[in-house]
């Protein structure tokens, strides 16, 4: 996996390539850094190895300030999104959730 850093904001331009992709894949994989770390392309020995490095990298503070810039990022570009359904709940009586709306 090759990262767009076209998107990119501060944080995530400080990272090395490999960092980038750890932690685009640490969203693309529901937060699971196991498989995050694993798909960056991180080498490690065993499976208790790779837990304890993927571990160590998520909880450097630049990984962190980076995982925090997506997040945002994610949640601005989503927004448009979340509005629409939130909308198409509403406007339809019909649906089985318009009432908890």
């Amino acid at each position: 996996m090759k990262a767009d850093t076209a998107h990119f904001g501060p944080m995530m331009s400080k990272l090395t390539a490999q960092e980038q992709v750890f932690v685009l894949c640490f969203f693309e994989y529901g937060g699971n850094q196991s498989k995050a770390f694993e798909q960056a392309g991180y080498q490690f020995k065993n499976q208790n190895t790779k837990w304890r490095l993927a571990n160590y990298h998520i909880h450097r503070s630049v990984i962190q300030d980076a995982i925090r810039e997506e997040s945002q990022r994610r949640t601005v570009m989503m927004a448009p999104k979340v509005q629409q359904a939130i909308e198409n709940l509403v406007d339809n009586p019909q649906h089985q959730d318009h009432f908890k709306a």
